[in-house]
């Protein structure tokens, strides 16, 4: 890694306090008895978080150790690891805190670290040499997220924010990151005055007093819950999740009389409109959707340690090219930071009219030839400007 590792002599006394420094609070998580997995946990929590990890993954030992690590921009490194008894005294813990019953599957807990809010989500899977659980971490917000530090400007979501004045129809986000998904929803969210805007969130990480927000718990609940907010007159219906076929439906079902913007997984305008059409049918769709925008996120290289490619190749031949390095200012992972590539698509009336009248081919030639080179273009400017890697771009 490049750290230098100095040796130290300590009292028993002065590690307790150096630990009480950087642990938070007992209660803060809430155990009966400060038990050593919980202040394990905390301790790694607040390490992860002043890092800027998204994630904590508590592998099983294979060498007598359990394995520790953190992703730091997308980059897995390794941590101190414990006790393959620890090990498994974090995993009981873990299921305690989220009230995971299955040995498969995930569930989720909020708690408090550092008198901060953090949402987190246990996934639970078995392995070879034994069970193990990747925390990821989503620090609870209340602010409307603002996109420019993401490099996406008010004049490309403009159309859909436009969009989202109509009375009816539907709106949806493609991304395969789920953070960042509900980070363009809560973006995207208008300002209605004396109306009702009704959130639907299996991911409940913004929290927003003049939104009625619900928590779903399962995906079978989403569907209900649009058909429910509908009755209950809700004027905008927000939905973190439509991934599931029925609930992708009941988007647009609900659509027909209510305004629905809803996130997707699938990353490409493409592949999204295909799948909704696959789910409900060019005749709904094509009478209730109103626009797709589809986001991949992107890694900056760090600035401080970022090397010139000794490489040329492609298109950008001619330009010089940068690669990740990693130091102390980026964790030693190359990356700091992410962006955002985008693209934008608003449903036009010949597009409409082609996929009302099952002319389903031709409609996609439209879409692809409108929104494919928008991503491209905007990833090949950042490698043009040293931002990110041609590498980067390809990953994506």
């Amino acid at each position: 890694t490049g750290l230098q590792v100095n040796r130290a002599l300590a009292l028993t006394s002065n590690i307790g306090e150096m630990l009480d420094r950087l642990v938070s609070r007992r209660e803060e998580i809430p155990v009966s008895v400060a038990s050593t997995e919980a202040q394990y946990l905390q301790f790694h929590l607040v390490q992860a978080l002043q890092q800027g990890a998204s994630e904590i993954h508590f592998d099983p030992a294979t060498d007598g150790q359990g394995r520790v690590r953190y992703r730091l921009h997308g980059v897995l490194v390794d941590r101190a690891g414990q006790s393959p008894e620890l090990h498994a005294a974090i995993l009981r813990y873990l299921r305690d805190l989220t009230a995971a019953e299955a040995l498969v599957g995930t569930a989720a807990a909020t708690v408090m670290v550092r008198e901060a809010d953090i949402h987190l989500v246990a996934t639970f899977l078995p392995t070879a040499t034994g069970p193990a659980v990747t925390l990821a971490l989503y620090p609870i917000r209340t602010e409307v997220p603002d996109l420019t530090p993401l490099g996406v400007s008010e004049d490309r979501i403009r159309p859909l924010r436009e969009a989202l004045h109509a009375r009816r129809g539907v709106v949806l986000v493609g991304c395969g990151d789920r953070f960042v998904r509900s980070t363009l929803l809560h973006a995207l969210i208008p300002p209605i005055q004396g109306g009702k805007v009704w959130v639907l969130e299996r991911l409940p990480i913004y929290r927003r007093p003049t939104l009625n927000q619900t928590v779903l718990g399962s995906p079978d609940e989403i569907a209900l819950h649009l058909h429910t907010a509908a009755d209950a007159a809700a004027d905008l219906i927000v939905v973190d999740d439509v991934a599931p076929g029925p609930a992708l439906v009941a988007a647009h079902e609900v659509g027909r009389t209510r305004m629905v913007l809803a996130a997707h997984p699938q990353d490409d305008v493409a592949g999204l409109l295909s799948q909704a059409l696959d789910a409900a049918g060019p005749a709904l769709i094509s009478s209730t959707l109103k626009g797709i925008l589809a986001a991949r996120a992107v890694r900056m290289l760090c600035p401080t340690c970022k090397q010139a490619s000794p490489e040329r190749s492609g298109v950008l031949e001619a330009r010089q090219t940068f690669i990740p390095q990693g130091c102390e200012a980026c964790g030693f992972t190359g990356f700091r930071g992410q962006h955002l590539l985008v693209a934008v698509w608003v449903v036009d009336p010949e597009t409409r009219l082609l996929l009302g009248t099952g002319r389903t081919a031709a409609a996609f030639e439209r879409v692809i030839r409108e929104t494919g080179p928008q991503m491209r273009a905007q990833g090949v400017g950042l490698v043009e400007d040293g931002l990110i890697s041609l590498e980067e771009l390809a990953r994506v």
